[in-house]
């Protein structure tokens, strides 16, 4: 080949390359002008959940955070929020409060309009940090004089408090007591935990002032409790009617209820009520048959209440997402679902409003503190600045043949936590 046609062919493959370079720019213009204008059609909302997947309390808390996960993931399958999606980061603070506080402040770098908390230490310890960024929280426990934060509410709770809970077992069982005496209840409380002792303040002060006579109460730790038999013959010799058991958290429960069945105190007359709605399945998984005719009042529905028009929902997502029959499904795993539907519908209510773009922290605090809630799962209610929690009223349960089942009817509490606080 001679040169000149050499130097020809050369030119036209520049040419070809410069083309082709062209075409390739050009395609990569194309694509650019289209990816961010699908990314910018994609609306995503972030919450955040501190999760305990290690730690003491993993055992409750990892069905709470398979609650919270379910339903987002349910929502987003099932649409989204008008086409809005939810996005639930999380990390393992494994129950510790400054593990807590360093990923609230991730959070709120990641731009999480709300977060979501598992234990009343964490919330009570919290809240101070919620007013102060202005990022609203829920916390599945009962509400507590130390989670209030003015001049508004940023921290939002399950329900009214342990004093309004101890106050309306107490109610409930003059209500139903047939002897001309009145009934004789005793306690047993943890320690160490805050929402425990909120119950036992003021508790004797109050069973006189509605007729019952309160025979003294028994403390044990959250951790390290290996044998409460000492505790329990003490609370016999005191022969209680009724003991309210707001000690029933974790392997604690699990010691004080085969402690309880060992020592044969139901066989002795005395009825045992656990609070937060224990004994829970995972307690009677362990203990069995230890566990059959204990009481509890609280707020979440038992998986016995099939009718209920929000169990659909968590039945599905339960079955979907982890493999459970209706009757292997956790209490926590319920309240970690009713925790962040009140969130969700908070943001569904923003959406509707003033669409995606309204959607902010301020925004959110501003609806749950002005919201109805109806879940389907537990009785109306309306939440406000006064009243910063979804669940309202309470329930007694029964374990019958390894299942809690509903013994009462729905009760309001005698008072609220916050009115007692102002």
């Amino acid at each position: 080949m001679k040169g000149g046609e050499m130097k020809r062919l050369f030119r036209h493959g520049k040419r070809f390359g410069m083309v082709a370079m062209a075409i390739l720019l050009s395609g990569a213009l194309l694509l650019g002008s289209v990816v961010p204008a699908k990314a910018a059609e994609e609306r995503i909302v972030k919450i955040a959940f501190h999760a305990s997947f290690t730690g003491v309390a993993s055992t409750t808390a990892v069905p709470v955070f398979y609650g919270h996960d379910d339903h987002v993931t349910y929502v987003n399958e099932h649409g989204g929020i008008n086409g809005v999606k939810l996005d639930l980061i999380w990390e393992d603070t494994r129950s510790i409060v400054p593990r807590s506080m360093i990923v609230h402040k991730r959070y709120k770098e990641a731009g999480a309009v709300m977060e979501f908390h598992t234990y009343s230490s964490q919330a009570e310890l919290m809240a101070p940090l919620a007013a102060s960024d202005e990022i609203p929280m829920a916390c599945i426990v009962l509400f507590t004089e130390r989670m209030i934060t003015k001049p508004l509410q940023w921290m939002f709770g399950g329900s009214t408090g342990m004093k309004s809970e101890i106050a309306t077992f107490m109610h409930w069982v003059k209500d139903n007591w047939a002897e001309a005496r009145p009934p004789r209840i005793g306690g047993f409380f943890l320690s160490d935990v805050s929402s425990a002792l909120d119950a036992l303040e003021g508790a004797a002060e109050y069973a006189t002032k509605i007729g019952v006579t309160w025979v003294g109460h028994e403390a044990v730790p959250m951790v390290g409790t290996v044998d409460s038999s000492t505790e329990w013959l003490r609370t016999i010799a005191n022969k209680p009617d009724w003991v309210y058991c707001a000690a029933t958290s974790g392997a604690t429960g699990v010691v004080i209820i085969k402690d309880a069945a060992r020592l044969g105190v139901q066989k002795k007359g005395i009825k045992l009520c656990a609070y937060l709605g224990s004994p829970t399945l995972a307690h009677i998984r362990i203990v069995g048959k230890d566990a059959e005719e204990w009481y509890g009042i609280g707020t979440i529905p038992s998986i016995a209440e099939v009718d209920l028009p929000g169990m659909k929902a968590l039945f599905e997502a339960a079955q979907k997402y982890r493999g459970w029959a209706p009757k292997e499904i956790p209490a926590d795993y319920t309240c970690g679902w009713i925790n962040v539907g009140v969130g969700i519908e908070a943001i569904r209510l923003l959406v509707d409003k003033v669409g995606f773009e309204g959607v902010t922290p301020r925004a959110i605090r501003d609806t749950l503190a002005n919201m109805e809630v109806d879940n389907g799962l537990t009785p109306p209610a309306t939440m406000s600045d006064d009243k910063p929690y979804y669940c309202q009223q309470f329930r007694v349960y029964q374990v019958q043949q390894g299942i809690r089942v509903p013994y009462s009817e729905w009760m309001k509490p005698p008072f609220h936590t916050v009115e007692i606080a102002e």
